[in-house]
């Protein structure tokens, strides 16, 4: 019992350091990006106006409002998955110490086989499924110049529509493992510009177990790529090459924090809905949309 009590606190401590260096990191990374951004502005400008021919896309007018609550609700987020964890060690550790309460010989090793069966991370079972997915998510303002030389301001924001799956494998009684991917696109603007984003990876969570309710939290991490195509004029219907058209297309490493619950409707089928958020930890672009995705679907699979 100790060495479980023990390395749940090692664990904790762990966790806790991580979450607080993940913070400061994103803190610094994103302070320094906005000042370069900034400090370019002028160069980038007078250099496009020296080359007007050819479509370009430029440093930002900026959105400080904006690109903070980013910033504050990045920081929320790591808050909450921590405060989870701690929640989920704690529970944990209650039951431990429950279970080797009282003096009887029965009671004790009783106890003690319930901690283990508790502890066990053995494998229980899967659950997987689709999900659809809506929300609110905007980029920072980008100007773009035409082969004219005038030059738009745009961003993009509004209602993305996506769809993607997950599969996860439940060890123990919380801990779930698995993956998934979505895939998200994103109309805006007059002329029906569009911005698809891609992503997937390896993701982890915790659930906590209430009545026909399980409530789970944790997160992402892998790769994805944003696809962004800006139309400044009307398009027509047919098969001649336009010039007033901004393509970009980069990759970037993803990490998507979540939060949600299931609600079983039979022992196999599950309705889910959950919220994320998801970030461009590599490759900080401005014309990169996020903000909270919602997801509603449904899970199939089966349990101990």
């Amino acid at each position: 019992m100790a060495i479980f009590i023990n390395s749940s606190f090692v664990i904790n401590r762990l966790v806790i350091d991580c979450t607080f260096m993940l913070i400061h990191f994103f803190h610094k990374r994103n302070y320094k990006y906005s000042r370069k951004l900034i400090n370019d502005k002028a160069t980038n400008i007078g250099s496009i106006r020296k080359n007007p021919p050819e479509l370009a896309i430029f440093a930002p007018s900026g959105r400080p409002a904006r690109h903070h609550c980013h910033h504050i609700m990045k920081s929320f987020i790591f808050t909450i998955a921590l405060c989870c964890l701690l929640a989920a060690d704690l529970s944990a550790a209650g039951q431990h110490a429950s279970g080797t309460s009282g003096t009887d010989t029965a009671v004790s090793r009783t106890g003690k086989d319930t901690c283990r069966r508790s502890w066990s991370m053995r494998y229980r079972g899967f659950i997987g499924g689709m999900m659809l997915h809506t929300g609110y998510v905007c980029s920072r303002e980008v100007s773009i110049a035409g082969p004219a030389g005038d030059t738009h301001n745009i961003s993009a924001e509004g209602a993305p529509l996506g769809i993607g799956g997950a599969i996860k494998f439940m060890f123990g009684k919380h801990l779930r493992i698995g993956t998934e991917g979505y895939v998200s696109t994103l109309t805006f603007g007059r002329h029906s510009s569009h911005a698809k984003t891609g992503w997937g990876g390896i993701l982890a969570d915790c659930t906590w177990q209430l009545g026909r309710f399980r409530i789970f939290a944790g997160g992402t991490v892998g790769g994805g790529s944003q696809t962004n195509t800006f139309i400044l004029s009307p398009v027509r219907d047919d098969y001649l090459a336009e010039e007033c058209i901004s393509y970009r297309k980069y990759a970037f490493f993803a990490v998507a924090p979540f939060a949600g619950a299931e609600y079983a409707l039979t022992n196999k089928v599950n309705l889910v809905a959950k919220i994320d958020w998801l970030l461009n930890v590599t490759n900080p672009q401005d014309d990169f949309t996020t903000g909270p995705r919602l997801y509603i679907g449904f899970m199939f699979g089966h349990a101990d």
